[in-house]
């Protein structure tokens, strides 16, 4: 027999079998809550990595339109160079930097507050891209005017 009050959706929450909690609804109301707001809701499980930085040539000149990615989701540079990240880690744990003319870079992630300097290789080259990560404070980062 069972004994329902509230609203009819909320009748998840408040039905009880004979003073015991039915486990099929206390189940299923968590793995929708899980499911629509994820992990993190109940933990932080995602360290994250907020980072900026700046993409050039070997000459340190300012590359524009280069496309930059971290975990996954990508910006197309400034005039300047600039990009500017704000994410939970996720697959794939890679950060890679390409732009036409330009040998591409694709290195691992790293959780945390970082200023990354990008320096691509032109194709014709013998030199290789790379990609310089300091370690900020998360101060430093709040405090930081990236792309200004």
């Amino acid at each position: 027999m069972f004994f329902c009050k509230g609203w009819l959706s909320l009748r998840l929450i408040y039905c009880v079998r004979r003073d015991k909690l039915n486990k099929r609804y206390l189940f299923l109301l968590l793995f929708t809550a899980v499911y629509l707001t994820g992990c993190c809701m109940f933990m932080p499980c995602h360290p994250g990595t907020r980072a900026f930085g700046f993409v050039t040539d070997m000459k340190g000149e300012p590359i524009e339109n280069a496309t930059v990615s971290l975990y996954g989701s990508e910006q197309i540079t400034k005039s300047k160079g600039c990009f500017n990240f704000n994410l939970a880690d996720g697959l794939p744990f890679t950060f890679t930097a390409t732009a036409v003319g330009y040998k591409p870079i694709e290195v691992p992630s790293k959780p945390g507050h970082y200023i990354i300097k990008v320096k691509l290789a032109p194709v014709n080259s013998n030199n290789s891209s790379e990609a310089i990560w300091k370690e900020i404070s998360s101060e430093e980062y709040s405090k930081a005017k990236p792309c200004s």
